[in-house]
């Protein structure tokens, strides 16, 4: 395993450090956590906690068919990867400040998407990313 990561597909030949997969798993991590604190403390939103278990239960159920999807790196994706890791911590920042509220969830929420898009399509490319 080394210093490459089996976590995700990689074009042939090509090795990535773990490092971007650990800091979006850590960014997830924090991000789960907060929205957890919020969804409990507000009965209104009590129900989605079952969306991040669905989307789950459904991104596992798809791993079959993505190994067997083509591998084509795109370079774009570095743009909303770095996008997301800039909006993630000023996200962080506010919810610190101001408590978490709907419209800072949902910025932590939309930085961590686009980042986690733009390492699909670093890492996997176009089909990987509609695919999930």
């Amino acid at each position: 395993m080394g210093n490459e990561s089996s976590l995700t597909p990689t074009a042939p030949g090509v090795k990535y450090p773990p490092t971007a997969d650990i800091l979006l798993g850590l960014l997830a991590a924090a991000g789960v956590t907060v929205l957890a604190r919020f969804w409990g403390a507000n009965p209104d939103y009590a129900d989605r906690f079952l969306v991040v278990l669905c989307a789950a239960y459904w991104a596992w159920k798809a791993r079959p068919e993505l190994a067997q999807l083509p591998v084509r790196p795109v370079r774009v994706g570095y743009l909303p990867l770095l996008l997301g890791c800039v909006a993630f911590p000023a996200g962080w920042f506010l919810q610190a400040q101001v408590a978490p509220k709907p419209v800072v969830m949902w910025w932590l929420g939309g930085a961590w998407v686009t980042a986690a898009a733009g390492l699909i399509l670093v890492r996997s490319g176009w089909p990987h990313l509609r695919r999930l």
